[in-house]
């Protein structure tokens, strides 16, 4: 009897394991443009995880350009910790012109 609940239980456990598909994050940067637009075809543009690609232009380059393809989640971490940046540096120049 317990062979048996055992062999039902295992069974239970594999057959759901088996129904909720394991979604992995995407990786841009090893995505060609034709996966990147197949990944996003049944995401709407506010997804966390939609691709977004943007041009990248050096500082005083007019010819050498390249682009940038993150998650929607990479793009806003990038942003956020750039605020916090330009935040920290504001509050350490504000305690140095008030002592």
């Amino acid at each position: 009897m317990i062979d048996a609940l055992l062999l039902i239980f295992a069974a239970d456990s594999a057959a759901s394991a088996m129904a909720v598909p394991i979604r992995k994050e995407p990786e841009p940067s090893r995505m060609s443009q034709a996966e990147i637009r197949a990944h996003n075809a049944y995401l709407p543009r506010t997804d966390p995880n939609n691709v977004e690609c943007r041009r990248w232009v050096p500082t005083g380059s007019w010819i050498a350009k390249s682009y940038l393809c993150r998650t929607n989640k990479e793009w806003r971490r990038v942003q956020d910790a750039g605020n916090q940046e330009a935040r920290d540096i504001f509050e350490m120049s504000m305690h140095q012109t008030a002592g």
